[in-house]
């Protein structure tokens, strides 16, 4: 079975194989249903026509049958695993799927020669940054590296950076969304607070015991606010942390006359239960955090969450499980707009999360505002906004956060402005350098992959100071943000820096979003001012 490529999914293939003439590890960032899979295999077919050898990785067993059998079925390849009892290193073949927690045991890794692979895909590669996956990574220094992932940060934060070289594509939620791929989602906030104050973290997040301990009393409330929303008669998957939790909401759903389902990692009828629940009108699928990967179910309308987590990717895999439309296949050729089109005419024209008020949790849990918002204060306005119980849909949201905000911040930077002598009008906080460029992607910034955590290059202070920055502290990376903003203001005749940065200094709040040549007249009428200030001045 030979599947075809849709244009974003060429475009990903040619990018890495670009960026891999000249580095070794590359990232791409491919949202949620995007066909990471099918990518994968293109890949890994290319490099056996030429005579090479892939490993692909995975961090679960089921994941890496999985994709045994997608390769296989796909292109008829002689594929092996390596994983528990089976072993590959002495079967031959062109690819070898393997387990990181098997394959990256010493006695199991010296039995491939450090030659063995020209390519390592590691799927989920958000976990890439573990001493399990560097140990396969160091075993195969001459291998090139493709990770593939919904985002490059991983639970704790910490940047892939050390391991891949560069982010060779971004194809995220939102340009899935935009680009007619994937459902638009909204969230409701049901006014139900779950105390979670007692809840201990463990490994950078929290402890499963403790979370149903926090969510058992509220399982009753929580039905109940099932039914006013209207979920008897929509497509749920819940998530709740335990097997104990998951059989318990389940009870509770059945009293209420739900058409509800329990599954976990050793229900021995799964398929049917699947087949069930896929073929039912209206169905509730509980389960203890086993379907959050892997699981491609495009009839899921409603993503209940009750497992709360302060991991992002984590939450991004959840919501994913609903954000597939009906229609897997549109027509040859279609653009942006028509599978729009298609998808608002289809039954299920977006999808929803109910989101619960987990009151006390204070460390940065993942709340649907986070699944678009750029920087913590946008999500933190999204979060303000959303209390109001309203439903939303998440990216009017988001614009009508950053609106807000941004007026906020023209404001900070006028009065900053003004509170600064001649002398020091080149130094700015960076928060402020970022607002005077209408960029608020600058204000939360971190490094991604290793170059752009490196220092500032002389040439890029230097062009950046001729354009009014003070560069202290600034990484690569970020200057060049700074730079391809600027580059962007300048194709779409905006104002410059220094140009916005005056006229907010003498009563222009609205200078960032001026046109260059609207903001030279005001310029120019400023000077005529201060000309005849001076010669009233030399007068007296």
């Amino acid at each position: 079975m030979k599947f075809k490529l849709r244009d974003y999914q060429r475009e990903a293939i040619d990018s890495a194989r670009t960026s891999l003439t000249k580095c070794r590890a590359v990232i791409m960032k491919l949202f949620t249903g995007a066909g990471k899979t099918i990518i994968a295999t293109k890949i890994i077919e290319s490099v056996e026509k030429k005579g090479g050898r892939a490993l692909f990785l995975a961090h679960t067993d089921e994941l890496v049958l999985q994709f045994e059998e997608k390769l296989k079925r796909s292109t008829g390849m002689d594929t092996h695993v390596e994983k528990a009892e089976r072993t590959a290193h002495d079967k031959g073949g062109s690819c070898v799927c393997a387990s990181v927690q098997s394959l990256s045991r010493q006695n199991r890794l010296e039995r491939y020669p450090s030659n063995h692979f020209n390519l390592i895909i590691t799927d989920e590669v958000h976990r890439g940054a573990s001493k399990t996956y560097q140990a396969i990574y160091d075993h195969f220094p001459d291998a090139k590296m493709i990770g593939l992932t919904a985002t490059p940060f991983r639970t704790d934060e910490k940047s892939l950076g050390e391991t891949f070289d560069e982010v060779c594509c971004d194809f995220g939620l939102k340009w899935g969304i935009d680009n007619g791929w994937l459902v638009p989602i909204e969230s409701t906030t049901i006014p139900l607070s779950i105390d979670l104050s007692e809840v201990k973290s463990s490994h950078g997040d929290f402890q499963k015991g403790q979370l149903e301990d926090a969510i058992s009393p509220m399982m009753e409330n929580v039905a109940d606010a099932m039914i006013e929303q209207g979920c008897k008669e929509q497509k749920v998957l819940v998530f709740l942390p335990t097997k104990a939790a998951s059989k318990r909401f389940t009870k509770i759903l059945q009293e209420r006359g739900f058409n509800v389902s329990h599954l976990d990692g050793d229900t021995k009828d799964r398929k049917d239960v699947l087949h069930k629940f896929h073929n039912d009108h209206a169905a509730v699928l509980c389960n203890p955090m086993v379907l959050s990967v892997g699981y491609d179910e495009p009839t899921i309308t409603t993503i209940i969450d009750l497992t709360p987590t302060k991991s992002t990717l984590l939450y991004i895999q959840k919501v994913g499980r609903g954000t597939r439309p009906l229609c897997g296949h549109f027509p040859e050729d279609s653009t942006a707009e028509q599978r729009k089109e298609i998808i608002a005419a289809s039954t299920k024209p977006r999808m929803k999360i109910l989101d619960f008020l987990w009151h006390g949790a204070t460390h940065n849990l993942a709340h649907p505002a986070r699944l678009f918002a750029k920087n913590k204060e946008v999500e933190a306005k999204m979060v303000e906004m959303a209390a109001s119980g309203e439903t939303q849909d998440l990216e009017e949201a988001e614009q009508e956060a950053r609106e807000m905000l941004v007026s906020e911040r023209e404001a900070q930077l006028a009065a900053h402005l003004k509170s600064l002598t001649d002398k020091k009008s080149l130094t700015f906080d960076p928060v402020m350098q970022a607002i005077s460029i209408f960029d608020d992607t600058l204000l939360d910034w971190k490094p991604e992959v290793k170059w752009e955590g490196e220092p500032i290059t002389e040439a890029q202070e230097a062009y950046l100071t001729r354009h009014g920055f003070d560069c202290t502290g600034f990484k690569r990376g970020f200057a060049k943000k700074v730079m391809d903003n600027l580059a962007t203001r300048r194709e779409q005749g905006m104002a410059s820096p220094r140009m916005v940065r005056c006229l907010m200094k003498n009563g222009y709040p609205q200078a960032p979003k001026m046109k260059f040549d609207d903001a030279k007249a005001a310029m120019d009428r400023l000077s005529k001012q201060w000309d005849r200030i001076n010669k009233y001045k030399k007068r007296r």
